[in-house]
């Protein structure tokens, strides 16, 4: 009875929100890696922070405004990387002073900290849809996607419009930030989307065989910090970063090790 009670809801959030939110974030967290620019998931995700808080408090979609600022933060990584720091923190800023101003329905450590419990249905099929959208440009352009990933020069040599697939990213990016912030939160989001795929890294031999990998680690630490979450009673996203620090030290022994 007491099993019962306790796997029934954890397999319901595994089938219907871990694992496709894994395969999300793995497919983005490879791309972050291998492009060097974990800068952009800081400043993507304060700035999809200030939408949802903003959405909050004029009760309009979430998703919506995270994809406005999402273009904002997309013009701003390719004309002006100057002032993503800047952008990134003032966004942070101004939703805090929002929330002491206005206190919302969302409290502010869901924000900054997330919570998995929170995903609705909705949350779900936009992360159904972004796996299907993530996955299917990828099969479809992968020899442009993988010249572009480790060679912009010949890429652009080659008649590859880089800019095209460097928006479509970074719409996918900040949608997947803002459904990921339910989960971990504003302050702790570049720690599952970065670690996977630098754990993966050191074992694999082929970009495929990466996103494979960091997908099996994603999914790994999800399960294991939502079930320490449970078992310790401490808020699910501290529990599930704090998972990937641990799966990102011991990944680091172990190759010492070897």
């Amino acid at each position: 009875m007491f099993l019962n009670a306790w796997f029934q809801p954890m397999f319901d959030y595994v089938v219907w929100g871990i694992l496709p939110l894994s395969l999300l974030l793995s497919l983005c967290g490879c791309f972050i890696v291998w492009h060097q620019k974990s800068y952009a998931v800081d400043a993507l995700s304060h700035g999809v922070m200030l939408g949802s808080v903003v959405g909050d408090m004029y009760h309009l979609p979430a998703p919506c405004m995270s994809l406005l600022m999402t273009v904002g933060y997309s013009f701003l990584f390719q004309y002006h990387a100057q002032h993503i720091l800047i952008m990134s923190y003032g966004a942070l800023a101004i939703a805090m002073l929002i929330l002491s101003l206005h206190p919302l329905s969302t409290p502010l450590v869901n924000y900054l900290f997330g919570d998995i419990f929170l995903i609705t249905p909705q949350d779900i099929a936009i992360v159904m849809v972004l796996c299907v959208m993530g996955i299917g440009l990828l099969l479809k352009f992968y020899r442009q996607i993988i010249l572009w990933t480790f060679d912009a020069d010949l890429a652009k040599v080659d008649g590859i419009n880089i800019k095209v697939y460097q928006w479509i990213f970074y719409i996918i990016l900040g949608l997947t930030c803002q459904i990921g912030m339910t989960c971990v939160g504003s302050l702790l989001l570049p720690m599952i989307l970065v670690v996977p795929p630098t754990v993966s890294y050191d074992f694999s031999h082929s970009p495929v065989t990466m996103l494979v990998y960091s997908f099996l680690v994603t999914a790994v630490i999800m399960i294991l910090g939502l079930w320490a979450a449970w078992f310790f009673d401490v808020p699910s996203g501290i529990s599930i970063s704090t998972t990937a620090f641990v799966c990102y030290v011991l990944s680091k022994l172990k190759i010492k090790k070897t």
